[in-house]
């Protein structure tokens, strides 16, 4: 990404910011604040190095592909592993990108 497109996203998150400030309740802000910070360690860390070995690797099987696949699609799907049989946490709502 360029310095301009960099400078461009910086611009309008920030405005974003200071627009859900003045419209939301703290509690939601708060709870909105939590989901962010949460996605962008999620976005810094999805990858892991993996696509760089997974390319400089000169035969790869299946199940490595299959293996790789499912390590990156928890963080894309923006919602982390949690222990079988416990309740979601507050930020599962905000998290959930599905329409019913």
């Amino acid at each position: 990404m360029t310095l301009g497109a960099q400078g461009m996203k910086l611009l309008i998150q920030l405005g974003t910011l200071v627009v859900l400030a003045r419209l939301l309740p703290p509690a939601a802000f708060g709870l909105i604040a939590m989901v962010g910070a949460l996605t962008a360690l999620l976005d810094v860390v999805k990858e892991f190095g993996f696509s760089a070995v997974t390319i400089q690797k000169p035969k790869i099987t299946h199940a490595q592909i299959s293996t790789l696949f499912w390590i990156n699609r928890g963080p894309a799907a923006g919602q982390p592993p949690r222990p079988a049989g416990t309740a979601p946490p507050a930020t599962t709502p905000a998290l959930n990108t599905k329409r019913e």
